[in-house]
């Protein structure tokens, strides 16, 4: 099963995560990441919050405005901002 590790974000001006960067892999945005995780192309993304795996997941919402949130047991939406900028 291949697994990705999601370990930094990148923002818009109105500090709206756009991109995700993950370890080994570059930056990816947060469309295509959507679709691979729709698709069923990919088996896991997942962060590493507080020394555990929470499996990164789409949340429903508006056709073609879809988002990640990170799915910590389903204990509230958890919007990835915990993570910390990409650097260039």
């Amino acid at each position: 099963m291949e697994e990705y590790e999601i370990n930094c974000v990148v923002k818009d001006n109105s500090g709206i995560i756009t991109q995700l960067g993950f370890k080994d892999q570059g930056i990816h945005s947060i469309f295509i990441i959507t679709r691979l995780i729709l698709s069923g192309r990919i088996s896991s993304f997942y962060v590493n919050k507080n020394g555990n795996k929470v499996k990164v997941v789409v949340r429903d919402s508006i056709i073609d405005n879809e988002s990640l949130i990170s799915d910590d047991e389903c204990i509230n939406i958890d919007d990835l901002n915990f993570l910390p900028k990409c650097s260039s």
